[in-house]
């Protein structure tokens, strides 16, 4: 929750050094808590014969490997931005490169 103030109210209050930061954090705890989450329904899937809990487990694996994809192309598209950000660029967006 503390991440996403921070990535929320930064413009306000923080330089842009704090925003990078807290967005990394986000990212990070992000994939930390899926694979804990995966680690711990591996757990139970051994003791459990239900099958729905089964089908969860695979959809929390799914939805792990979509997030680490997710964070690599956006590791991706920052680095890109960063090698070929234009100084002086007539859009708002881009005013801090």
């Amino acid at each position: 929750m503390t991440n996403t103030v921070v990535l929320v109210f930064h413009i306000l209050l923080c330089p842009i050094v704090v925003h990078k930061e807290g967005f990394v954090l986000f990212i990070a705890s992000s994939v930390i808590h899926m694979v804990l989450t995966c680690r711990l329904w591996l757990v139970i899937k051994k003791y459990s014969l239900i099958p729905e809990d089964v089908k969860s487990f695979h959809w929390k694996i799914r939805c792990l490997i979509l997030n680490i994809a997710f964070c690599c192309l956006a590791a991706y598209f920052y680095w890109k931005h960063n090698m070929y950000c234009e100084q002086g660029s007539k859009y708002i967006v881009a005013s801090e490169c």
